[in-house]
This record gives C-alpha cells, structure tokens and sequence, in this order.
C-alpha cells in the first residue's frame, strides 16, 4: 500500500487499479516475465531463480527483510537438534516454499548443516493451515506455522513451545522484495526510485503508529485480520523491525538467502549479488531520506 496511500508527495498516483493479486509467487512471478506486470513482489529467492535463469531481471527494492514465522514443536521435541531424529516428524511445504525456507534458515541460524529436501522425516503440507492441525492432533512432533497460529494452538495444546523463529534468529534474512527487468528500470528509474521513496515513508509510518499501520490492512486486504491479531503482528514488526525503512538490501542477506536457496535445490550455484540486485532506486531514494 505505500505507493497509494505514500506515493503523492513523490509524484505517484497509484490506485488499487495499477495492482494485481495472484493466486500464488509463481503466477506473479509468470506475469512479469510474460509483460503483464511491470513490478512484482515476491521472495528474494523467486528473483534469484529468475536472474539465475539467465532472465535480464533485477531486485531493486527490499519490501519485508523477515516474517512472523516460527518453528513450533510437542513433547519429546525439544529443540531444533531432535528434528534430525528420523522418529520426530515435522511438517513444512515443498522444497522452496515458504515453510520450507523457513526452517531451512533455522537450521543455518542453529549451524545444522542439513538440507531441509533430505530429511525423510518431513511431512509435506502446503497450508499453514494443514501444519497447524497435524501438530494440534499429534500427527507430527513439529510444525512451522505463524505466530498468531502458534498463539491459537497453544491455547487448545498448552505443551506446545516455539523451539525458535525467523525474526530473533535470522538476521539476515530477507523476505519480500521488489523486482522488475532491467529494461523497465533503465527506462523508468524516476518512477522505480517514486516507488521506493513510497514503500520507505510506509516503514517509517507503521513503525510509529498502528493506526497507519491498520488504516494499510483495513484498505489493501480484501479480509482483514481481528485488530488483536493486526497488533500482534504490528508489535513484533516494530520491535524486530520487519519492514525496511533504510531502502538496502546488504551482501550479506543476499548470501545469506543464496545459501538457503542452494539447500533447497532451487538452483545449483546462486547468482552473484551484482547481477540480482539493482541499487539505483534505492540509492536515490536513500538520499532524498538522508540516509
């Protein structure tokens, strides 16, 4: 939302109109490679796919660095280590997805050096939904799921425990971000760098009121979680600082997810920093911040 309710005073003039919602990354992913988008926010690890594709595509703003996204877990799990028991199942999604890259960043934050594909304990299920539920009943001894969920499930299971989660543990993480070819952005930097003055006064805005922050959800969420559940989320955003507000995305988080996005066999050698991401914008728009 910050291109539309922040992109004025920068010479935007977005509506919901210039925004398309897909069912999933890959689709939107699909749309900006077929033309149908100019701009699409997906995973860092969807841009580094497409750049290591050979596609002349560039990451050039950071839109969420990391998410409310914890690995919880039942008796006799006790800590990240027990999940290489082969006995211990742990339900994630398929290789690359979120769930999967989730735990996958544990297991780096933990120094447990196990491709998250290879364990033979995982259960597969693709809804947070569906992961939530099998803990609940038993069906498996952990479970990566949101916060908000784990809170929901410990009520009805008080033995469960967070073992551990992305926004303590993962400093460099790097969630969501902004990605457009190379030759909209060489064609449309004023209106790249628009976008990322747009997207940094948002983070600053939510980081100091909940009312922006739930003004964004209210008009751009088509179902709007219960406000207990939007300040929830907004008091870990603030404290763990989710949402960027320096316009940068550093090597270091680039590695950081090249490593993870290796590990789950997304592609067998990740593309340099250099060729993924695009700082023009971002350096722009820092500047105009005075940072």
């Amino acid at each position: 939302m910050g291109p539309i309710l922040y992109g004025e005073p920068y010479g935007l003039k977005m509506t919901k109109d210039n925004f398309i919602s897909f069912d999933s990354g890959a689709v939107a992913t699909q749309a900006l490679v077929s033309g149908q988008a100019d701009i699409v926010t997906g995973s860092y690890l969807s841009a580094l796919s497409l750049v290591n594709q050979g596609l002349p595509f560039k990451v050039f703003m950071p839109y969420q660095k990391v998410d409310e996204v914890v690995l919880a877990a039942r008796p006799p799990v006790a800590s990240v280590q027990d999940l290489l028991t082969p006995s211990n199942l742990v339900a994630v999604d398929s290789p690359g997805g979120a769930a999967s890259v989730a735990l996958q960043a544990i297991f780096e934050a933990n120094g447990i050096d196990v491709a998250v594909p290879t364990l033979t304990n995982a259960q597969l299920l693709e809804s947070s939904g569906q992961r939530v539920s099998a803990l609940t009943n038993g069906d498996v001894q952990a479970a990566v799921m949101r916060q908000f969920q784990f809170n929901a499930a410990k009520a009805e299971v008080p033995e469960l425990e967070i073992l551990a989660n992305l926004y303590e543990d993962t400093p460099n993480y790097l969630a969501l971000t902004l990605t457009a070819s190379e030759a909209w952005l060489d064609a449309n930097l004023d209106v790249a760098t628009a976008v990322c003055q747009s997207m940094m006064a948002a983070a600053r805005a939510f980081g100091e009121s909940f009312e922006a922050y739930n003004e964004a959800c209210q008009e751009g969420l088509e179902n709007p979680p219960a406000e207990e559940v939007l300040r929830e989320t907004w008091s870990l955003a603030t404290e763990h600082g989710f949402w960027p507000t320096d316009g940068r995305i550093t090597s270091a988080q680039h590695d950081f997810m090249a490593s993870l996005g290796t590990k789950e066999e997304l592609f067998e050698q990740a593309p340099s920093y250099e060729d993924t991401v695009d700082d023009r914008a971002m350096a722009a728009a820092r500047a105009s911040f005075g940072v």
